[in-house]
């Protein structure tokens, strides 16, 4: 037996407070796969430079087939029901004793009693692994949860053209669960992280395989392989929310919870566009970005994980002059991808994705309407296919 992350987020920074709650309840379901007769949560306050207090949390097994709770518990982090989340820490909940199977999801409440300005939280858009709900008052001990939009609270929820779930103060759930459990664990940037393509693949997973897999979403919004955040006015921090290279990151978020089976990274869109959009200097080549993916696989071997790679979706439906020079970079990404990479180790994302009619643009049919992000039948199609390549293995 051994702690395996049955769902795991990466949380951005602002460097900005973007929200604030108070006297706010916050419930997420999880959907699980492993069967394990007790769990962890892990507190996060990464990248605040102000502590965090949750005034209670409790969590549940979620019958998946009727909703209906089956047992829960209340959490404890060194014995104490209050969560004091130091600035800057992660921290282990104690064990929570509560069996779980893969027939049923995890819930959690968390109670934020005192007013709490937030800079630092989990996304997704995908609500296939999970998915949270904010609510006004205590609602850690009641059976039917009282929602209120997350755009009382969080002003740019409304103002994105997508909706999105947002989460504070806790960014993984640890299962003890049996030494045969494979994780897999996608590393990437807003195609990643916006969860379609992950959603799909575990649901497909979970489906064949329950008890046997577990998906865990290392993606961040806007993030580079090569460079670290650029500075882009107009957004709160300046642009900070696109965080470290994803170069600085790998160690950090993948291996935080333990090292995982394989691992699919799928990055170097925003190394393509970012450089030529903010008019930065040094602009990666092909080669650059194809060595760094490159690095990424001799650290994934030396720690006995699989990584596999893929190529970079069309970019050349952004209306933009730098567009061109993007979209010509990206080709030559996945050119040297192509060489760099063995076949047996390559998702074509590229090809998944591409309009046959217009080779530089997916079809309009697999993305949402920006022409680049996955929808959820893109990420069929993208789950479909690393399946595809995983059974090859």
């Amino acid at each position: 037996m051994k702690w395996i992350p049955t769902w795991s987020s990466v949380p951005v920074s602002y460097n900005a407070y973007v929200g604030e709650i108070e006297d706010v309840s916050i419930r997420t379901v999880i959907r699980n796969n492993l069967k394990a007769s007790k769990l962890r949560v892990i507190f996060s306050n990464v990248n605040n430079a102000e502590p965090v207090e949750i005034e209670r949390v409790h969590i549940a097994a979620l019958r998946r087939s009727d909703r209906q709770i089956t047992d829960f518990r209340e959490v404890r982090l060194y014995g104490q029901s209050s969560i004091h989340i130091p600035a800057y820490a992660r921290l282990q909940s104690d064990d929570i004793p509560l069996n779980i199977t893969p027939d049923e999801d995890i819930q959690i409440i968390e109670y934020f009693k005192k007013k709490t300005g937030i800079c630092t939280m989990c996304m997704t858009w995908s609500k296939k692994i999970w998915e949270t709900s904010f609510g006004k008052g205590d609602q850690t001990g009641f059976a039917k949860f009282i929602e209120t939009p997350q755009e009382e609270y969080f002003t740019f929820i409304g103002e994105d053209s997508y909706s999105k779930n947002v989460l504070v103060g806790i960014d993984a759930v640890l299962a003890y669960a049996n030494n045969n459990v494979k994780v897999f664990a996608a590393f990437g940037d807003s195609l990643t992280a916006m969860g379609y393509y992950t959603g799909e693949l575990a649901d497909s997973l979970y489906t064949s395989f329950p008890g046997e897999w577990t998906v865990i979403n290392c993606g961040m919004n806007g993030n580079r392989l090569l460079k670290d955040a650029p500075f882009v006015p107009g957004i709160p921090g300046n642009g900070k929310v696109y965080g470290r290279s994803g170069m600085k990151r790998f160690r950090a978020d993948l291996f935080r919870d333990g090292i995982p089976d394989v691992i699919f990274l799928l990055e170097g869109a925003n190394d393509c566009m970012l450089s030529y959009r903010y008019g930065e200097e040094g602009v990666p080549s092909g080669g650059d970005v194809a060595r760094a993916v490159r690095d990424c696989k001799e650290i994934a071997d030396a720690t006995g994980a699989l990584l596999i790679a893929g190529t970079i979706p069309p970019l050349a439906c952004i209306a933009q002059e730098w567009a061109k020079d993007a979209e010509s970079l990206r080709e030559e990404i996945n050119n040297s991808l192509v060489k760099a990479i063995p076949a047996s180790r390559l998702v074509d994302t590229d090809k998944v994705l591409r309009d046959p009619d217009e080779p530089r643009r997916s079809k309009p049919s697999l993305t949402l309407s920006d022409g680049v992000h996955l929808n959820e039948e893109g990420g069929k199609l993208l789950a479909a296919e690393i399946r595809r390549v995983l059974a090859g293995l």
